[in-house]
């Protein structure tokens, strides 16, 4: 079982991680829209074939990290509801206190580490 100012200092940990995460796909969005802005405008009857397929090619690299961002947040914001309801360290698997060193080093784990190698097997 985590004391108190163990889980303050990993719900600091989570907390910034949100904030992070948030911003970085707020940075994302924004490079994408103004991709596709830019693209827009440009002349449609150009002969610019290649440019074109960069641009798209960066703009599905930059969609392939927001949806790593994103499943990141929602599992930054499940720990921080799990805080909430005074669930978290605890494997959603078999109940049991998951270690403190795998919480630090993910704070948002909701699996014993032999339980997340038996769900990814």
């Amino acid at each position: 079982m985590l004391d108190e100012a163990t889980k303050g200092r990993l719900r600091q940990q989570l907390e910034e991680q949100r904030q992070q995460l948030t911003a970085e796909l707020e940075d994302q969005r924004r490079e994408v829209k103004e991709m596709t802005a830019d693209e827009a405008e440009e002349n449609p009857m150009s002969n610019h074939y290649d440019d074109l397929g960069t641009d798209l090619e960066e703009i599905g690299r930059i969609r392939a990290m927001q949806e790593n961002a994103q499943i990141l947040l929602d599992d930054v914001e499940r720990a921080l509801k799990r805080m909430d309801e005074g669930t978290y360290g605890i494997s959603e698997v078999s109940g049991k206190d998951i270690p403190l060193e795998r919480l630090e080093a993910i704070p948002y784990a909701t699996r014993l580490v032999e339980e997340e190698a038996a769900a990814e097997a």
